[in-house]
Formats: structure tokens, C-alpha cells, sequence
């Protein structure tokens, strides 16, 4: 969902940044390296912040090996940060707010997402680490499709509901399944981890 999101507002930037703010072909590619920035920042800092979150707990807890579902305490703040870009890319660019602005929030949108992203991808790493690799390309396949799908419903919705109201429910999705998801999986995660470690003992 997350994604979707983001592919929403990447295909969305040229188009209001040359028809709100009036910008050149070659200004508005430029404007993507806010969130080409934010996007590899968002990988740097959401790795570093993870380990060294996991690094002091082991350290107080003196636990060799926590539980992988820890990695998933810092998804939340990557969701909240990822909602708020874009709530303010929408309304920002609805009451044509300085394009800086803008920028920000598309920069605010992409750092929350890859934040998320990094979490996801330690927790499946430690959670089945036999099968890291076939859960990454499960969340690719489902990733794809739901970006797809935002491209082609995007402009019908702008134009009926219009790109603040269109932004605002992006972002409540956002909150609501990915933010629910993430409790979820805090909540039942290791129930389920030990029911398939039990399985795949049994075999």
C-alpha cells in the first residue's frame, strides 16, 4: 500500500508541478530528487536506526537473539511519516503552496516509505531466513500491482474527488491497513512463527 502511495505521487509530480506551479520539462526533473533522495536516505538511516535499536536491546537485555518481530517496532514511525507526506502533498499542492513545500512532502512521503521497507526486509530476513529470498519476491509480486493499480484510478479520482481529498484517503489507507498490519503482525507474529517452526520440525 505504501508503494501505491508512493507511485501515486511520482506520477502525479509533473503533472501539477507544471500545470499548478508552471515549471519547465527539465525543472520538474528535477523536482524528483527530493524523493530519489529521501528514498535512499530512507534506507540508510531506517538500517542504521534498526540495528542500533536491536544492538542496545540485546545489550540491556543480554538476549543473543530477540525475537524478530522487535524489527517491526520501528515500521510505525516510517507509516506516520509516510501518511503525513502525503496528506501534505496533497493539500499542498491543492491551495498551491510554495513548491518547496511540496518537495518536502514528497521528500517526508518516499523517507517513510523506505524507512518501513528496511524493517520489513530485516524482519523477513530473521523471521524465514531459509526463505528470505521467496518472501521478498512474494512482496515485489503484490508490490507491483497495487502501484499499477493506483496509476490508472489516479486521474479519474483527482478529477472528481480533487488531489487534496484524493491524497487524504492514500494516506488514511495507509494508516489504517499498513499501520493495522504492522500491529497485527507485532501482536500474532510469533504465534505464528513457532506454529511453522513446529511444522517444519514435524517434517
Amino acid at each position: 500500500m505504501l508503494y501505491a502511495t508512493y507511485f501515486a505521487i511520482a506520477v502525479n509530480l509533473p503533472q501539477s508541478l507544471e500545470k499548478v506551479y508552471h515549471w519547465s520539462s527539465a525543472a520538474v526533473g528535477g523536482g524528483y530528487v527530493a524523493i530519489g533522495v529521501a528514498l535512499i536516505v530512507g534506507s540508510i538511516i531506517g538500517g542504521r536506526a534498526n540495528d542500533w535499536r536491536r544492538a542496545r536491546m540485546i545489550k540491556a537485555t543480554e538476549i543473543e537473539h530477540p525475537e524478530p518481530e522487535t524489527r517491526l517496532v520501528d515500521q510505525i514511525w516510517g507509516v506516520l511519516l509516510c501518511c503525513a507526506g502525503t496528506l501534505m502533498y496533497g493539500w499542498f499542492v491543492d491551495k498551491a503552496i510554495h513548491p518547496a513545500a511540496v518537495l518536502v512532502a514528497t521528500f517526508l512521503a518516499g523517507f517513510g516509505m523506505s524507512w518501513v521497507f528496511v524493517a520489513t526486509s530485516a524482519f523477513l530476513s530473521e523471521c524465514v531466513p531459509q526463505q528470505a529470498a521467496g518472501a521478498f519476491a512474494l512482496g515485489n509480486m503484490l508490490r507491483n500491482p497495487a502501484a499499477a493499480i493506483a496509476a490508472v484510478i489516479l486521474p479519474t479520482l483527482i478529477r472528481k474527488m480533487g488531489i487534496g481529498w484524493f491524497f487524504t484517503g492514500m494516506a488514511l489507507l495507509d494508516f489504517v491497513l499498513v499501520g493495522g498490519a504492522v500491529i497485527v503482525l507485532r501482536i500474532r507474529s510469533p504465534h505464528w512463527r513457532k506454529q511453522r517452526q513446529a511444522k517444519m520440525a514435524a517434517r
